[in-house]
């Protein structure tokens, strides 16, 4: 039975800390990189679990119940329903997909200059994905957090081949400029750099070009409604959803909808930060603050 071959991890910085999510295994490990987020402890996992290609692994935060609306057991039952696949996903932010037309266009909205950041990472490290050639980023590959269970095969395709060289690199050039510019400090309701909000898009980059991984999203977009930070999330979703719903469906997205769909992403970005700069945020409590 695939349930008891997954192992969905849950980080523990001190050893007295209880676990958030009720069915997650605690990991117990010393964050020396804590601006790292959980990149490091997804690479650690790597270079020291010994996965088998009948196993299943994840990492999730102690946030997971409260942003994916599911509990491990629900996530882990929709696992063994889809045992075929290499990995399985949530995306907790689903009404994301009717304001961008894709993950890196929703990034420069809130991250001004992260996809050019993220070229210079990748070509440094020699992955060669262009991402200016990402195109629609749907339901079928979006998520904004690492909440994704995968095999051996997919972690060693996406882990070993994306993730470790990019801790490799850093390891080996912690003065380089451009690892400089990886943690410059960005938007967010905690500080945070731009580091981790690259390495959270990489997952769905890596889906939209792979062509050799099976991969099944949960379907949150089904309960998008509950996802919605704000009733004016809530009205635009209602508005643009049977339009992109289509053209999602006949794949018939062009420059000038996408120009569209960008105008309306940054002014949602503008009402954010100003919405949430004087309210706490969801998830954190914390109000958002724009860095000098």
């Amino acid at each position: 039975m695939l349930y008891n071959l997954m192992k969905i991890y849950e980080p523990q910085y001190l050893k007295k800390s209880k676990i958030s999510n009720q069915g997650a295994i605690p990991y117990y490990f010393d964050n020396i990189h804590p601006e790292w987020r959980e990149f490091y402890l997804i690479t650690e996992i790597f270079k020291s679990e010994n996965l088998t290609d009948s196993s299943y692994a994840g990492v999730i935060s102690p946030k997971f119940n409260s942003k994916s609306k599911i509990t491990i057991q629900e996530f882990q039952n929709f696992m063994n329903l889809n045992s075929d696949f290499d990995v399985c996903f949530i995306n907790p932010f689903p009404q994301t997909s009717y304001f961008y037309f894709n993950i890196w266009d929703q990034g420069e909205a809130f991250h001004p200059g992260i996809t050019s950041l993220a070229q210079r990472l990748l070509k440094e490290v020699g992955i060669p994905w262009r991402l200016d050639e990402v195109g629609r980023t749907g339901h079928a590959v979006l998520s904004y957090c690492n909440y994704w269970v995968g095999n051996e095969r997919f972690w060693k395709k996406y882990v070993g081949n994306v993730l470790y060289p990019i801790r490799i690199f850093i390891e080996n050039h912690v003065d380089a400029k451009l690892i400089q510019d990886l943690f410059v400090p960005t938007v967010h309701s905690d500080r945070s750099s731009m580091f981790p909000f690259i390495i959270e898009r990489l997952f769905t980059t890596f889906l939209y070009f792979s062509q050799e991984i099976k991969y099944i999203h949960y379907p949150s977009e089904n309960l998008v409604d509950i996802y919605c930070l704000n009733e004016i999330e809530r009205k635009i979703v209602s508005y643009v959803k049977p339009v992109i719903d289509q053209m999602d469906g006949d794949i018939s997205f062009n420059a000038t909808v996408r120009a569209l769909m960008k105008g309306l992403g940054f002014s949602l970005q503008q009402f954010t930060l100003e919405y949430y700069s004087r309210r706490p945020y969801p998830f954190t409590g914390k109000s958002i603050e724009t860095p000098i």
